[in-house]
């Protein structure tokens, strides 16, 4: 009779102890679903801050102006000096940002949701904005109550976290995640340290916070969306579609035209930065002559800009007379050919034989085919100002200036 007692003892022992170590890893697995429900419901958030920048950075005023560009649900307030904006999972689904599937609730924390914040001066260079994913109660091992609405009062066991099922979930959450499990006025975690007045979750201690600002990244390496750091290639970029820059292009080479060259249509630049193409396996400067200004209809002494150039770049400025105005006077007058016709007047005859007459000449002129005149008119550039020769009000010249190689 002892030992079969003694063996129903053993066996319930055995069935406490087995249903304890059930129940660890059913919420070791909730714990791991959360984490990874987290990281889904911040990947969404990413894509609403993409789609919404110009309204997260206020550089659009598309509140006041009534724009389609403003996510449906969600309006700024002022909390604890910054602008936040506040939403749920279902403003997500709402807004095309997660599937309609998608469930509303993670399985621990009661409920997940999401605020944007705004600080500084937006728009402007000292506009900050970043993002975070939260639960709304401790992590602990109750499961969500999946009640609509915004965080509520924790009560019971509710209240008070699990160390073990909170880094369990933040052990899934791939490095975003953080808490405010210790006792400090901040949410902290390798990439936040955020005050716990932004968020509108209680004074209890335990949440589990992911970070899910455009800025926020556990992985140095990688270039980021909104990257301000410079960024170093060290092997080709291939882009599908259009590059754009707000300052230039600077194409650090300095290739012999002439020379070998690989792939067909590679642009580069030669040591004195004139731009050269790759046709048919050659390098060819796509031009020697750079034109750096063309003015035309200058009048005599008009001033043009002065023509200077880089170091390696040879000036050059070719100037034409574009319209002439010239009155052809004396020497500039020479008429030969035959006369035909009557003098009549008075005259006398010296002792040299020189014969003057004093009247007027009647008759017709015939050309012998030998007369010409002679115009002459001249222009040039003297100390950046047009120099027309003999000058003529209506005259007018043209000049084409620049840099060759």
């Amino acid at each position: 009779m002892i030992a079969f007692l003694f063996t129903i003892l053993v066996g319930i022992l055995a069935a406490v102890f087995a249903s304890g170590q059930y129940r660890d890893a059913v919420d070791d697995s909730a714990a791991a679903s959360t984490g990874r429900y987290l990281l889904q419901v911040r990947g969404a958030v990413v894509d609403l801050q993409v789609k919404y920048q110009a309204w997260l950075s206020d550089e659009s005023s598309a509140e006041a102006s009534g724009a389609t560009d403003v996510p449906a649900g969600l309006a700024w307030q002022s909390v604890a000096g910054v602008q936040v904006a506040r939403g749920s999972v279902s403003d997500l689904v709402d807004l095309g940002l997660l599937s309609g599937n998608t469930p509303r609730y993670p399985l621990l924390g009661d409920a997940a949701r999401f605020i944007l914040v705004r600080q500084g001066t937006c728009p402007g260079a000292a506009c900050r904005t970043t993002a975070f994913v939260y639960t709304c109660h401790p992590i602990s091992g109750e499961r969500s109550r999946r009640q609509p609405g915004e965080c509520t009062e924790p009560t019971g066991d509710r209240a008070t976290f699990s160390s073990a099922l909170l880094a369990k979930v933040l052990m899934a959450a791939d490095g975003y995640g953080g808490h405010d499990a210790q006792a400090g006025p901040n949410v902290v975690g390798p990439l936040m340290n955020a005050p716990r007045g932004w968020f509108d979750f209680g004074p209890e201690r335990g949440h589990a916070v992911l970070a899910a600002g455009l800025d926020a990244t556990p992985f140095g390496q990688f270039v980021r969306h909104g990257e301000t750091r410079p960024v170093t290639l060290h092997n080709t970029l291939t882009v599908d579609q259009t590059i754009q820059s707000n300052t230039g292009l600077l194409l650090n080479t300095a290739i012999v035209p002439g020379s070998a060259c690989s792939p067909e249509g590679l642009y580069a630049s030669t040591p004195d930065k004139t731009l050269a193409v790759c046709l048919e396996g050659a390098w060819f400067a796509a031009t020697s002559h750079m034109v750096t200004g063309v003015y035309g209809d200058l009048p005599n002494n008009a001033t043009i800009p002065p023509l200077a150039c880089p170091t390696g770049l040879i000036a050059w400025r070719y100037v034409a007379l574009q319209d002439a105005d010239l009155t052809v006077t004396g020497s500039d007058i020479n008429v030969a050919g035959d006369v035909n016709g009557t003098i009549q007047g008075s005259g006398s005859v010296n002792a040299a034989g020189s014969v003057s007459v004093n009247g007027s000449f009647t008759g017709t002129f015939q050309n012998a085919g030998s007369s010409y005149v002679h115009v002459t008119q001249n222009v040039s550039v003297v100390a950046d100002r047009i120099a027309i020769t003999p000058a003529g009000p209506n005259a007018r010249a043209a000049v084409i200036q620049g840099c060759k190689s």
